[in-house]
């Protein structure tokens, strides 16, 4: 009896190495109370919080929940807006993010990461997480997750980490990517993507129409533009990086229309003749076998054929 009981609780001390049974770190005492402490300060010090509605961006207010991820752990912390917590975090967030966007004008603080990306970048996140039912992104009212890195020395990491402690935890590992954009720039995701959402919801549904309703022709099918793009992409002018890039489309990625050629932000010396006639395009994004944080993106008039534009992209 004496050997059995021994043998289970070695499997049992086994399984807790193995990571089972796993939970969230938690501060000692002193941690606490002297994070208590600081917070306790930020909250009586500050009082002028800023609002996140000055600008375009692709931000849609309280979502359905936050989310806050640290730096150095696997676990994502979870508010709803039934928490008492919930409405000074977000107060928190939003005065954060507008500092946040002052000082980071190409808004690298709101690339739109990966769950992989932020296990492994060094940052700490808050993800605005919200529910859209039935809605696609065309459709008027859908809205878009929002995912914000910031500093650890801040008043919103402070409070985080607090109410942390107190707060539901999900591992990493049972988390999905909040976004299919994974991969572009913070300023896209919040510049470039409201307003080709003002160009979804102006436009006629299906693509093929110009800004006056007239018909476009779209003699150039996704799988042609894409092959336009590849062949494109093998000029020397489009070696911007310090290594030859051996740019390639991965299976199952497909081009995306694009109706306003005056929302794009591309290279001025890859701008062609062709962009400023073209009504619609096709955008191919190309990546770098080479290199897994590099990209083209290359626009292709779908009327003609022709190669409006590029853009790079480096991580």
């Amino acid at each position: 009896m004496m050997r059995k009981h021994s043998l289970i609780a070695f499997i049992f001390l086994l399984m807790l190495l193995g990571g089972c049974g796993s939970a969230p770190p938690q501060p000692t005492k002193a941690e606490l109370a002297a994070l208590q402490a600081q917070v306790a300060a930020d909250e009586q010090n500050y009082t002028d919080y800023q609002s996140f509605d000055q600008y375009d961006y692709i931000y849609s207010g309280a979502p359905e929940r936050l989310w806050f991820k640290p730096a150095d752990e696997d676990w994502f912390y979870c508010w709803q807006p039934a928490d008492a917590d919930f409405s000074h975090l977000l107060r928190a967030a939003e005065d954060r993010m507008h500092y946040s966007a002052m000082e980071d004008y190409n808004l690298w603080c709101f690339s739109p990461d990966s769950i992989s990306t932020m296990g492994s970048s060094g940052h700490r996140y808050l993800v605005f997480d919200y529910d859209n039912g039935e809605l696609t992104e065309s459709d008027p009212g859908y809205r878009h997750d929002i995912i914000f890195n910031f500093p650890e020395s801040t008043r919103l990491f402070r409070l985080a980490r607090l109410l942390s402690y107190s707060a539901a935890a999900t591992p990493a590992a049972d988390m999905s990517d909040f976004t299919a954009y994974s991969g572009v720039s913070g300023y896209d995701y919040m510049v470039r993507l409201p307003q080709q959402h003002e160009l979804w919801q102006s436009e006629p549904q299906q693509p093929g129409f110009s800004s006056s309703g007239e018909p476009v022709p779209t003699a150039i099918s996704a799988a042609t533009a894409a092959d336009i793009a590849v062949a494109e992409a093998q000029k020397p002018c489009y070696q911007y990086q310090g290594w030859k890039s051996d740019f390639y489309l991965p299976d199952g990625a497909a081009p995306q229309l694009i109706f306003n050629a005056d929302t794009l932000y591309v290279r001025e010396e890859w701008r062609y003749e062709a962009l400023a006639t073209a009504h619609l395009l096709w955008e191919v994004r190309l990546f770098d076998a080479n290199d897994p944080l590099t990209s083209l993106y290359i626009y292709i008039d779908a009327a003609s054929g022709a190669v409006a534009a590029a853009r790079d992209l480096s991580d």
